[in-house]
């Protein structure tokens, strides 16, 4: 008999179906947006992408746990943003990744805004007043986000559930497969993600990096 050990890493698992909503979304037309909401469609797809992005990127920095080893207290590991302040130092990118865990935030507890608009013959959609809900949001997305433009400080994702579209996907990706790339470097090459294949766009094989130039093409 021969024991191994085994982490339950599941963040593979979420490329193909990733790269399928990705080729979904992608494969209309953006339908316009007015300044409280997307269509539908293009909102679905899009928080959906979002979403599974970035629990596709903790469950590969929680790998990156694993492999600091006793490095670290537990109590420094156990939340991901103290993890990346400790074992990375000076991390440039760690304001990038605060805003995809609070662009996660507003869409996993559907942070709530309060607009106001009128309505006339000629425009069906005048912005009054926009106001998030107190009961919404924490100081990671109170420090990260701009109340007066609905948007994040860095990035510039819109932060109104109903307005993400596939901007926030096209950020939120590139964004991702910087922080992989940062980490995998400073973990020695051992996270796991290059090696990873999906279909995309009738082409088979490849690796997220690639699936994102095929997007630039794809559009």
């Amino acid at each position: 008999m021969t024991n191994h050990g085994y982490i339950s890493i599941f963040g593979g698992s979420l490329l193909q179906p990733i790269a399928d909503l990705i080729d979904r979304l992608f494969s209309a037309p953006h339908p316009g947006a007015n300044a409280r909401q997307t269509g539908s469609r293009e909102n679905g797809y899009s928080v959906s992408i979002c979403l599974l992005l970035a629990v596709f990127l903790e469950s590969f920095i929680r790998r990156a746990t694993h492999l600091s080893g006793d490095s670290l207290h537990p109590s420094e590991k156990r939340f991901t943003l103290t993890f990346l302040a400790k074992r990375y130092p000076g991390c440039d990118l760690l304001p990038a990744i605060t805003e995809i865990f609070v662009l996660r935030d507003v869409i996993a507890h559907n942070h709530l805004w309060k607009i106001e608009y009128s309505t006339d013959l000629q425009s069906w959609g005048t912005i009054l007043s926009t106001e998030l809900d107190s009961s919404s949001g924490d100081s990671k997305s109170k420090n990260s986000i701009d109340l007066q433009t609905g948007t994040t400080k860095v990035l510039g994702l819109k932060i109104i559930p109903t307005k993400i579209d596939r901007s926030e996907v096209t950020k939120v990706l590139d964004a991702v497969l910087a922080t992989l790339e940062f980490i995998d470097q400073r973990e020695n090459n051992r996270l796991g993600v290059v090696g990873l294949r999906a279909d995309f766009n009738g082409k088979l094989d490849l690796t997220l990096w690639e699936i994102r130039d095929q997007l630039k093409s794809h559009v």
